[in-house]
């Protein structure tokens, strides 16, 4: 059995619904993956890394008589593919960066389940059939399965309008394009930088169609890679290099976006570069 048949094996599969299950206030619980945009920032990163790192180093225990060999097995890890480190730190992680993390059930080959797992769908929507409420999942690769809503673990953050998910992290996208465009206007001024540009007068009136001759011609004479030196005839007058500056946020600026996704994700510097210590990292942990 593939991973996949391993959470989804197929009694537990869902081929049709009856209908949506909906809530007293008719909302449509649906949950859509953020497909890891924020994750792609490395100061986002670091500070979920922060987060992740120190979650993996959590005890696992188990509590209660029932299913003796569950219990066994849990205690060496939560599945045949991952350490309890590895579960806490992959679970961690998706909790952050959907503000919604789903564990379902490792089943064997006899349909008795063996373990738990985090699964990460692109989308996920609660729905009935036969009286029965189950969670149907679509992952990336275009799967498709559903598991009773009863078995499923579900997680989250920012929980507001949803009733099952987490809001997401809508409220760090001003910021994110922020440093987005940060970053383009850098690279935009290293690559322009490499580069040289003039701005001249003609001094004679001319029509746009000579105008556009002498452009085609100059250019054809003196940018067309090769090195040297730019000749400008006494038609020219006022001529100026064209300087490209990257934009750059100042530090205050910079210093602002920090502080801003400290204090979403709950960390400082300090625990960012493994340097809290006594109070501090007690408060933290």
């Amino acid at each position: 059995m593939g991973l996949f048949q391993k959470l989804f094996p197929g009694k537990t599969a869902v081929k049709q619904a009856a209908s949506y299950f909906q809530t007293l206030n008719m909302y449509t619980p649906a949950f859509t993956n953020w497909r890891g945009a924020i994750y792609e920032s490395d100061r986002v990163r670091s500070a979920i890394d922060a987060l992740a790192r120190h979650t993996s180093k959590l005890a696992f225990t188990v509590s209660g008589a029932a299913q003796p060999a569950l219990r066994t097995q849990l205690k060496h890890g939560p599945n045949q593919f991952q350490t309890w480190s590895q579960f806490l730190y992959q679970a961690r992680t998706i909790y952050e960066v959907d503000t919604t993390l789903f564990i379902v059930p490792v089943f064997d080959r006899f349909g008795d389940v063996t373990g738990i797992f985090p699964v990460t769908p692109a989308q996920a929507e609660v729905m009935e059939n036969n009286g029965t409420i189950y969670l149907k999942y679509q992952f990336r690769a275009g799967q498709i399965a559903a598991m009773e809503l009863e078995k499923c673990a579900i997680l989250t953050k920012f929980q507001y309008q949803k009733e099952f998910f987490g809001d997401g992290n809508a409220a760090l996208q001003d910021i994110m394009d922020l440093i987005k465009m940060q970053n383009q206007g850098i690279q935009e001024g290293i690559k322009n930088s490499a580069s040289f540009r003039f701005m001249a007068r003609h001094k004679r009136a001319v029509d746009p169609d000579d105008l556009e001759k002498e452009q085609n011609r100059f250019t054809e004479k003196h940018l067309q890679g090769k090195s040297g030196f730019l000749l400008f005839s006494g038609e020219y007058d006022d001529i100026r290099q064209i300087e490209s500056k990257p934009f750059v946020v100042d530090a205050e600026q910079q210093k602002l976006i920090d502080t801003n996704i400290n204090n979403y994700f709950g960390v400082n510097e300090k625990i960012l570069q493994n340097a809290a210590t006594g109070d501090a990292w007690s408060a933290f942990y």
